[in-house]
């Protein structure tokens, strides 16, 4: 199919944003599927311009392996939310996906966390289409995070780590997780109940241990 660029394919993006999306080397067994709000950007960033890595949709190499980075859905999700709809009234956000300032459109936001959105929608729907035994899970939120992942790109993918960056979980969104858990108890319910997808996809993932 040769490389692809990050607006892929049609057929794939209209069915959910970044569908499909790595980063893949043909001299690679592995290949990287980015999560947003998981470290993605930079290690995207990192595969390509230090390694040489590509963008590509997994639907085509289905036969190589996989790694990923995710975290607790519900930090994520509060990471993701602060990225398009930072209460700062001075935020560079040009169009905020839901003004926190405004509460008919918090309450609204309820029905629908995912807004739609590549940053705050589930985790889970990213590897679509993917068997999970076949991909290597890092959990974002481990206090030993670099230093598992730099041993994976060491020992499993043979890539020289001296340029990599360490770079780890942003602080907890406070501001926003006060606005948000003060809307009570019954749309904090309809919240989890939308997470509890993605904690139930995670309990089902083992994660990478450096041995």
């Amino acid at each position: 199919m040769g490389d692809l660029d990050y607006d892929y394919n049609e057929h794939y993006r209209t069915m959910f944003p970044h569908f499909g999306m790595c980063m893949q080397s043909a001299n690679s067994n592995f290949a990287f599927v980015p999560v947003p709000r998981c470290g993605s950007s930079y290690l995207l960033k990192y595969l390509h311009d230090d390694c040489g890595w590509k963008p590509y949709n997994y639907h085509f190499i289905l036969e190589k392996q996989f790694f990923s980075i995710v975290r607790d859905p519900y930090k994520r999700w509060l990471s993701g939310l602060w990225a398009i709809a930072d209460p700062d009234p001075n935020s560079d956000i040009v169009k905020k996906a839901v003004d926190l300032q405004n509460k008919e459109a918090v309450i609204k936001m309820f029905d629908n966390p995912g807004l739609q959105n590549h940053h705050t929608m589930l985790q889970y729907l990213f590897f679509r289409d993917l068997d999970i035994s076949k991909i290597t899970f890092f959990n974002f939120d481990d206090p030993n995070f670099f230093t598992t992942i730099k041993h994976f790109f060491t020992n499993s993918l043979g890539l020289d780590v001296s340029t990599m960056s360490e770079w780890h979980s942003s602080d907890e969104k406070v501001e926003i997780k006060k606005i948000i858990e003060s809307y009570g108890e019954d749309n904090l319910n309809k919240l989890k109940k939308w997470l509890d997808q993605d904690y139930k996809f995670l309990e089902q993932i083992k994660f990478y241990e450096a041995n």
